[in-house]
């Protein structure tokens, strides 16, 4: 996924084109649900992505919720 894409699969039901379409099901809830989650609990997503190399989801939850 190239980094400006980033927003759109945040989004609720937003996809992504993918070359590989066999990987194109779905409904796309899990990052925006995920990103929701953290932010209840006070916390960050973050994603950073390059297209042919790799993404990279990073949560961020207080301590407090933790434990």
């Amino acid at each position: 996924m190239a980094s400006e894409e980033i927003p759109k699969a945040l989004e609720e039901f937003g996809q992504i084109e993918q070359q590989d379409q066999s990987s194109a099901c779905g409904h796309r809830l899990g990052p925006p649900l995920a990103k929701h989650l953290s932010e209840l609990h006070g916390g960050t997503l973050t994603i950073k992505s390059e297209v042919n190399i790799g993404t990279t989801v990073t949560i961020v939850l207080p301590h407090e919720r933790m434990v």
